[in-house]
């Protein structure tokens, strides 16, 4: 039988095992495989993540996730951080890249999609892009991801 828990449990479960009120969960998943468990967790932190950051958020999980049922010597964790290409999605992660050029997709209908400009302000409820000719409040809820643009 297929061991299940709700997504607030799992992530509640990894948020108790990080001391460091800089470094934020961007992105998670633990799946079964053939019997093994697999926790992959993708880590940013608001300056920036370091490798002993890192290193400290894996033995963190290591010595003290728990679910209930869940076996944690079966558990394989891999912990790492988002990197460029990886989506931009919530309000932490959209702090972290303030100031930062960002292509923005989203579903407002009367706006151009996606925007590329620099992110001015992040609200708990908005980003607002900076597109040279305006700026742009997208409510958080209509956006569906952001990434990095890199200059050349």
């Amino acid at each position: 039988m297929a061991m299940e828990w709700p997504d607030e449990t799992i992530l509640n479960a990894i948020k108790s095992c990080i001391e460091d009120e800089s470094i934020f969960i961007v992105d998670w998943t633990l799946q079964n495989r053939r019997g093994d468990w697999q926790l992959n967790l993708r880590c940013d932190a608001d300056n920036g993540i370091t490798v002993d950051q890192l290193a400290k958020v894996n033995r963190a999980i290591r010595d003290g996730f728990q679910l209930s049922g869940l076996d944690t010597e079966l558990l394989e964790i891999e912990v790492g951080s988002p990197g460029l290409t990886f989506p931009i999605k919530t309000v932490r992660h959209f702090k972290r890249y303030s100031g930062h050029q960002l292509k923005i997709e989203h579903d407002l209908p009367a706006v151009e999609n996606p925007i590329i400009g620099i992110v001015d302000s992040v609200e708990d409820d908005a980003v607002s892009v900076n597109t040279g000719n305006t700026s742009i409040k997208i409510p958080l809820i209509n956006i569906q991801a952001g990434n990095v643009q890199l200059k050349w």
